[in-house]
């Protein structure tokens, strides 16, 4: 990784410097924060640096179209993403354009670029195929941001990012990892007994025939719930009977240490009643498919 070496001062900049700060915005292992941060040190030149600079027809005309793009990158932020997500009909090639923006440009995004309210508002609505796999993987990417500018959301938000990733109809492996991190916001707010049962709901229709190698996720967000207050036990309860049926239905494939873990749990949460069923045998438990308590007309549990 490329060592990173701060920006002169503006005030010490000269038309050497600015020349090589330009050039280094041009090579190929520069780091986006890296090109916004020698942005800003430009933007903040004195103005007799400026006037400098103005004089010098393609240093200048290098510096007005990195300071126009930068801005332009800038402007955008991410309720400028979501909205063109969630209310543009766009080709698949533009939804992929949509994902590189995130991956991109978030770097330069704002603080007040962000609002929890407005883009909860947009979460509400259906999405296409497309639009749900952008939103998916650009997730680990927002998630990040918004630690890294100390930004929390509130419940209701990360309840409705569930719930939308659990109706999306394109499946990945990586969709319980996602909901783990979700989960890891949710449990920071206080649930009601319906937002709590609805989580739930989302919940096993995510680890709808989750696959063995990703089943480690399933049963950690069991272990997070068990750490965290429980307003609806019963909905607790019935989670992990639901995941108990998969388990059953892959127990072979299952790591020594998976079905140790699976063990414990059920001994957590059945107590002596997961002994009594015979848990964890040869036989097939029948499995129940996920009672679904989101309010969204689309919602269907997904094969998987």
């Amino acid at each position: 990784m490329p060592v990173r070496t701060p920006p002169l001062p503006a005030v010490a900049l000269s038309l050497e410097d600015i020349a090589a700060l330009l050039q280094k915005t041009l090579t190929t292992d520069v780091e986006p924060a890296e090109v916004n941060e020698i942005v800003e040190t430009l933007l903040a030149m004195p103005e007799q640096t400026a006037a400098e600079l103005a004089l010098q027809p393609r240093l200048n005309s290098a510096w007005v179209v990195l300071k126009e793009e930068f801005l332009k990158v800038e402007q955008l932020g991410w309720n400028n993403w979501f909205e063109r997500l969630f209310t543009l009909e766009q080709a698949p090639s533009n939804y992929q354009s949509l994902y590189h923006e995130s991956l991109e440009h978030n770097a330069s995004w704002h603080g007040d670029s962000f609002d929890a309210e407005a883009i909860e508002a947009l979460l509400g609505q259906e999405l296409p195929e497309e639009a749900g796999t952008v939103l998916r993987n650009s997730l680990p990417t927002l998630l990040e941001w918004l630690k890294e500018h100390e930004l929390r959301c509130g419940h209701g938000f990360w309840c409705a990012v569930l719930e939308l990733l659990a109706l999306d109809n394109a499946v990945s492996d990586q969709d319980l990892r996602l909901a783990y991190m979700l989960l890891e916001q949710l449990v920071q707010h206080s649930f009601t007994r319906e937002s709590y049962a609805k989580s739930l709901d989302a919940l096993s229709l995510i680890a709808d025939g989750v696959s063995s190698k990703t089943f480690d996720y399933a049963l950690d967000i069991v272990e997070l719930l068990l750490e965290s207050k429980c307003p609806d036990t019963d909905a607790r309860r019935e989670h992990w009977q639901f995941l108990q049926a998969e388990a059953l239905d892959k127990w072979s494939r299952l790591t020594l240490r998976q079905q140790h873990f699976a063990r414990l749990l059920a001994n957590q949460l059945l107590g002596d009643a997961g002994d009594q069923v015979s848990l964890f045998t040869n036989r097939r438990a029948k499995r129940k498919r996920p009672i679904c308590r989101i309010s969204m007309a689309s919602c269907l549990p997904s094969t998987r």
